[in-house]
């Protein structure tokens, strides 16, 4: 490219002055002349007489001259003209190298910009690491490595204290496993001479059976040794275990264990036109041994009987349970049913009966055909370790659920308390909602009650398909000058897990489906409406009854948002004990309490 220097700028400058221009000047000058000459040229000749010939060599001899400065000024013209070419011609050169030279910038820097674009979308393995978050890295790094503030090396500083901890995990997970082995190994060793202790024991009964005999000592005082002595080794475990809390508790406990025959389930007969036949293979399965063990629990005004069977073939344990009916709507199934979490019995514990075929189908447990329940928890009662721990409340936190030593398995007292606090429960619960049917919410004491001015105006139950497994009931609160709707779902769990509240308004306000249920009760399917009426109830009404519609960003909604949040609570957040029987009714009050807070304001 060229490079503008002085003498080319002067060249320039000199060719589009206009003192460059002077030829022109002089060739218009030249071009009068000549005219002038040529008008006098003519003036004579058309003044000379026709007789005479006209003399044109003075006219001629003046037109030469100018006719020479013509031509000299023409010949200055041209080179003018080729100078100004040539001098346009550069100046198009160098126009034309610093178009092509901005265009190669732009395309460098639009190339510069797409690697940058490249280099910021890439995707690394540094990106999907799981790293220390940051606020644990601030706390826990090093100071060298937390002063830093450039992006880059933070990221680099916490990659190498995620390596430095994950190596020491990796290490004290090394150590822990080999301290685990050790105890495998010791536990196994110990089980061994366990079990030596238990045939040395089993010989020395043996043995001392004629010496009994001989002195007349009654080793089986209430009859039921040889019986025990017959258990299969579940039974056996939980009997003894049953039989020293009983001993433990005293002659005057409310709990009592005992041995019965067992009784197989009834098996319904089809009619005669009924085509229908039972799998004898099938039945088969669900065959109990001889005898059952029963346990009695009885709590001050109610008592409920859990019988344990044992099924041979399917290799654990069934519970039947009868309780007296505490109330006749209250038509939950079993007393026992998830005393924790999901622990319905419905599924078979054993994994080994995954691959069980039955007539060239999967084995499916049925608690109908088996005549009882596979609690998990009553696996571990009789000594079956090869099942999955039972899931733990994360909403309750009480010393029968947790202790110092982390998860703790189910034991006969926890049982027994989680039971009774069940039929107080339910006890209580019946109290209550035959309070409630009159429109009424029970009278209790609780920490942080105050009067309110919203009131309960209805109460009803409406029927659910699943009704042994929760209860709904539909209520109206008068609050200030409308009336606001919810369901309160109250399921087997109870009291152990709270009531779930869930107001039509907020359904309404995010377009949810008309029957869907909220994340608690989602297992259960209510039955369509019977009557219009219940089916086009306004979520809520205003002073003169009339249905207002409310969008998901009205004060009303927003309101109601914070009193379900406030209402669907463990009963240690609402500062009762857990498996308090005032559980219902301290929800309902703080039900009150909060739509007078929130929709005062």
């Amino acid at each position: 490219m060229e490079v503008d220097t002085p003498t080319s700028t002067a060249r320039r400058d000199r060719l589009l002055d206009d003192s460059s221009l002077s030829h022109l000047d002089d060739l218009v000058s030249v071009c009068a002349d000549l005219r002038a000459t040529l008008a006098a040229a003519i003036a004579a000749r058309k003044a000379n007489p026709p007789n005479i010939p006209f003399q044109s060599t003075p006219h001629l001899s003046a037109a030469l001259a100018p006719l020479f400065r013509v031509r000299a000024l023409y010949r200055t013209t041209l080179a003018h003209t080729r100078e100004l070419r040539r001098e346009a011609q550069e100046r198009k050169g160098e126009v034309d190298a610093k178009v092509l030279e901005l265009r190669n910038v732009e395309y460098e820097r639009a190339n510069l910009r797409r690697e940058i674009a490249l280099c910021e979308e890439m995707e690394t393995v540094y990106q999907t690491i799981e790293l220390v978050d940051m606020e644990a890295f601030m706390n826990a790094a090093p100071p060298p490595m937390t002063a830093e503030t450039d992006p880059h090396k933070i990221t680099l500083n916490r990659l190498e204290f995620e390596k430095s901890e994950r190596m020491r995990l990796t290490k004290a997970q090394a150590e822990l496993e080999q301290k685990k082995q050790k105890l495998t190994e010791e536990i196994l060793r110990k089980q061994q001479e366990l079990d030596k202790l238990d045939e040395t024991l089993e010989n020395y009964l043996k043995g001392s059976a004629d010496l009994a005999a001989t002195l007349d000592v009654k080793v089986d005082p209430e009859g039921v040794s040889e019986a025990v002595r017959n258990l299969p080794k579940p039974l056996y475990v939980l009997y003894r275990h049953l039989k020293g809390y009983q001993q433990s508790l005293g002659p005057n406990a409310l709990f009592n264990v005992d041995l019965r025959p067992s009784v197989p389930p009834p098996r319904p007969k089809p009619s005669k036109d009924s085509k229908e036949s039972f799998d004898e293979e099938l039945l088969s399965l669900y065959s109990r041994h001889a005898t059952e063990v029963v346990m009695a629990i009885r709590d001050s005004s109610a008592s409920a009987l859990a019988n344990f069977a044992y099924l041979p073939r399917l290799g654990f344990v069934v519970v039947s349970s009868r309780a007296p009916p505490i109330d006749k709507n209250l038509k939950f199934k079993d007393v026992l049913t998830c005393l924790w979490p999901g622990d319905d019995g419905t599924e078979s514990p054993v994994p080994s009966t995954d691959f069980l075929l039955v007539n060239n189908r999967p084995f499916t447990f049925s608690p109908e055909d088996a005549g009882g329940y596979a609690y998990s928890w009553a696996q571990h009662l009789c000594g079956i370790d090869f099942v999955a721990p039972v899931r733990q409340r994360d909403t309750v936190v009480a010393p029968w659920i947790e202790g110092e030593g982390g998860r703790k398995r189910p034991y006969i007292s926890r049982v027994v308390e989680i039971v009774r606090l069940r039929l107080k429960g339910l006890q209580a619960l019946h109290l209550h909602l035959s309070i409630l049917s009159r429109n009424t919410i029970p009278d209790v004491n609780f920490p942080g009650k105050v009067p309110t001015t919203s009131k309960l105006i209805s109460w009803r139950e409406r029927e659910l398909v699943d009704s042994d497994k929760a209860h709904q009931f539909n209520a109206t609160v008068q609050a200030r000058s409308t009336q606001i709707s919810f369901r309160v779902l109250i399921t087997a769990e109870y009291p152990l897990v709270s009531p779930v509240f869930e107001f039509d308004l907020l359904k309404d306000a995010s377009a949810m489906d008309v029957d869907g249920d909220a994340d608690a009760n989602s297992a259960f399917k209510r039955t369509p409406p019977d009557d219009s009426e219940e089916a086009s109830e306004p979520a809520t009404e205003n002073a003169q009854g009339e249905a207002t519609q409310r969008s998901p960003e009205d004060p009303v909604v927003t309101a109601l948002r914070a009193v379900e949040a406030g209402v669907n609570r463990p009963a240690v957040e609402l500062g009762l004990p857990v498996g308090d029987s005032r559980l219902l009714p301290v929800q309902l009050n703080r039900t009150l309490q909060l739509l007078d807070t929130h929709l005062g304001s």
